[in-house]
């Protein structure tokens, strides 16, 4: 996966160029960097020095998932995908296994319903992320990396 060096590289030279495509949804090299600097400050600020060792998603293909995996590229967090059509005794079993601690799956694809008890759904034990969720624009609002008192893009470095 690319991490955020390469994209701001790419960024420059190529701006409102399409850099994914899925169907009828596409994200410019802008906003992928964009949305890759918001959730590289997002795990900073939420984690500091104890970012997550071992990450997982549980998501079919989609673009909401690239700035997550450019992040964990970016802040050298391994990062496995899990077959979403495995069953959740399975899937919790492979999880402990590779001990993931930060967990992104979709609720509507693993046919979770509840919202705020995915986790317990699941019983996993780790930070879950729902990628269908509304709450997801959250990550966003921590993750904004505009400082006005100088007008520049800043991102917070992990002590």
């Amino acid at each position: 996966m690319l991490t955020l060096d390469k994209i701001n590289h790419f960024a420059t030279l190529q701006g409102d160029r399409i850099a994914i495509a899925h169907d009828d949804h596409q994200l410019t090299w802008n906003q992928f960097r964009e949305l890759t600097e918001h959730r590289v400050a997002y795990l900073i600020k939420r984690y500091g020095a104890d970012l997550p060792r071992q990450a997982c998603y549980v998501v079919n293909n989609r673009i909401d998932l690239f700035p997550w995996l450019a992040a964990f590229a970016t802040l050298a967090i391994p990062v496995t995908g899990m077959d979403y059509t495995l069953p959740p005794p399975t899937l919790r079993i492979m999880m402990k296994t590779i001990e993931a601690d930060f967990v992104l799956l979709s609720s509507t694809l693993l046919h979770i319903h509840g919202g705020l008890d995915i986790g317990q759904s699941f019983h996993f034990e780790s930070i879950t992320f729902d990628l269908d969720s509304p709450s997801m624009a959250v990550v966003d609002a921590i993750g904004q990396i505009d400082d006005p008192a100088n007008g520049q893009r800043t991102l917070p470095v992990p002590r």
